[in-house]
């Protein structure tokens, strides 16, 4: 099996930027990549679990280092496809990144309007061989766009329960 990083975290580059998504992971994630000495996060412990979402006077500290497309809708279609055809091994990942976008009202309607419910649902049914923090992201969202959208309000629920 080919593996690009040989089982090391990638390294990010001078000027590369980190998914904001990252600072809401909780505070005892690490991730694998190695941060560029040159960046102004010297230590992932600086960043991860930083995220507010209340506030986001949180983010002017991080600008220079973050990609904060996490509240961008036009990267919806992108995230949807990911979620739809992309390993299982990343599914977690894309579901936690759905789980911040969700928390945008606007994104939120993009989200289900671009037919993200029907991918989350096919997920639903494989909830006994998922992790169980990623069947509380998936749970999360569905809340999540029931409580900002609406439109599947008493379906979610049904399904879950």
């Amino acid at each position: 099996m080919f593996s690009m990083h040989k089982g090391h975290g990638r390294k990010i580059k001078p000027g590369q930027k980190i998914h904001a998504s990252v600072a809401f992971c909780p505070a005892s994630y690490c991730p694998k990549a190695k941060l560029s000495p040159e960046s102004s996060v010297k230590e992932w412990t600086n960043l991860v679990g930083e995220g507010d979402r209340e506030w986001w006077g949180w983010a002017d500290i991080f600008k220079d280092v973050l990609e904060l497309d996490i509240f961008d809708d036009t990267t919806v279609k992108e995230v949807i496809q990911r979620l739809k055809t992309g390993p299982d091994t990343e599914k977690g990942v894309w579901l936690h990144r759905l789980l911040v976008m969700s928390w945008s009202w606007w994104v939120s309607r993009t989200l289900v309007d671009q037919g993200v419910v029907p991918v989350l649902f096919s997920l639903v049914g494989a909830r006994h061989t998922m992790a169980s923090e990623m069947w509380d992201n998936l749970f999360d969202v569905l809340i999540a766009l029931s409580k900002k959208t609406c439109k599947f309000n008493k379906l979610s629920y049904y399904i879950i329960y």
